[in-house]
């Protein structure tokens, strides 16, 4: 036997807590309808939601960008993204779009880090670029993803940039025209 309840409220009798049924049962949403938390604390979701991403993207750009420095420098605005996690026990997975040729025909190869910085305090390293994030190929354009999973351990706001150095060969350059740059950082809950 079913009935059907319908009321536009429910709020507790007594307190700040309204229970729905007993441990063990379960409230199907039809498909179709929505759960408006718009505003709300939601708690004790199970573990691995993405909570929110941020992103920085530039499609088609007009300019390269190229380095020829041994010691690894900041890419630039296009490998720079800020999130603020709401946990500290959230992660951060974080995605850099490299387009890249070398201006020479021979082997080579470049490398590249992530610096971090939380709340102002200045950027750190936290990856290993010549043994961690690096591509080599030929004379032909590459589109490198890479790819790396933070815990910061904050709430404050955190700051990534990806940075780059020659490791061997001459000149390495962004792709441009056609081409997209991006970062992406994804908040992944615990």
């Amino acid at each position: 036997m079913s009935s059907e309840l319908k009321t536009n409220k429910i709020s507790p009798a007594t307190g700040t807590t309204t229970t729905l049924g007993d441990s063990g049962d379960t409230f199907d949403i039809p498909s179709g309808a929505t759960l408006d938390v718009t505003g709300a604390t939601v708690t004790g979701l199970s573990a691995g939601k993405v909570l929110q991403v941020q992103s920085t993207q530039t499609i088609a750009p007009s300019s390269q960008l190229t380095t020829t420095s041994s010691s690894h420098v900041a890419m630039g605005s296009d490998y720079t993204v800020a999130i603020t996690p709401a946990a500290t026990s959230s992660k951060i997975m974080l995605q850099f779009a490299v387009p890249s040729y070398w201006t020479d025909g021979s082997p080579y190869k470049a490398t590249f880090t992530i610096y971090r910085d939380i709340g102002g305090a200045g950027y750190s390293e936290i990856t290993t670029g010549d043994q961690g994030l690096h591509t080599s190929q030929s004379s032909n354009n590459k589109h490198s993803t890479f790819i790396f999973l933070d815990s910061p351990s904050t709430t404050s706001a955190c700051t990534y940039k990806l940075y780059w150095k020659v490791q061997d060969g001459s000149t390495e350059n962004t792709v441009d025209d056609q081409k997209v740059r991006a970062s992406f950082a994804w908040e992944i809950g615990a």
